[in-house]
């Protein structure tokens, strides 16, 4: 099933650089993966919900399926190393991943501590790497962001489409404490027989802290030429005797 999985997120990735409204080459690349699968779409769809039904064994498929989309050594995350601004943190949740099925549970929430993390002038940017096995329809979601600080609340909607690894800033009012941030991921798919599977992993806020500039060196005065100031005096006397 990773297999399968992987081949689909292939196909997907490869026909998105056509640009293609009618989504045929996306359909066309999904049909040659099911052929070399021996597996129809209705089979597939059979798959996905028998998997989707048993999250431990699931589980197994998502873990395979990760470590291959991993190893391609194509796109590469948005890390602490892309940004030169200075000092960078990962705030990561405790489950960095999620599932999202349009047949069952298509909304989650992670929620980030940045009590002690976050300082004044920090840039806040969440990131994470999306995944979509769709038979077809548009691919997008929502996230709804609950930034708390320590005495009042801030929230923002944003919405989100494609594979790959995405990142969103976060609108972070520096001046105040932040104490926490809260994210729910809704899948934004109609409800149909045929399952639509939207996974995210690697899912961070990262911390992007402004270099502070070195203190300017105080400007160096020379010495007094005291040679040249009596010199005019001197020139006079040697005209007026």
């Amino acid at each position: 099933m990773a297999d399968v999985m992987y081949d689909i997120h292939l196909a997907q990735a490869i026909a998105s650089e056509h640009g293609d409204s009618v989504a045929y080459y996306e359909r066309m690349l999904c049909d040659a993966v099911l052929r070399k699968h021996g597996l129809t779409q209705e089979e597939l769809d059979r798959n996905l919900h028998y998997f989707t039904s048993r999250p431990e064994e699931f589980y197994k498929v998502y873990e395979r399926l990760s470590k291959r989309i991993d190893g391609q050594g194509g796109e590469a995350p948005m890390t602490a190393g892309t940004y030169n601004t200075g000092d960078t943190l990962s705030i990561r949740p405790d489950m960095p991943r999620l599932m999202l099925l349009n047949t069952a549970r298509n909304r989650a929430t992670l929620r980030f501590n940045t009590d002690t993390i976050v300082k004044p002038g920090d840039e806040l940017r969440l990131i994470y790497r999306a995944t979509n096995i769709y038979p077809e329809g548009e691919r997008n979601m929502q996230a709804f962001v609950r930034m708390e600080y320590a005495d009042s609340v801030a929230t923002v909607a944003l919405t989100a489409g494609g594979t790959g690894y995405q990142q969103e800033t976060l609108p972070h009012t520096s001046a105040r404490r932040l104490k926490a941030i809260s994210v729910t991921f809704l899948q934004n798919a109609a409800w149909s027989e045929k399952p639509k599977l939207l996974m995210l992993d690697n899912i961070h806020v990262l911390c992007l802290r402004p270099q502070k500039a070195e203190p300017a060196a105080p400007p160096v005065t020379a010495p007094a030429d005291t040679a040249g100031t009596s010199a005019p005096d001197a020139a006079v006397s040697a005209n007026n005797p």
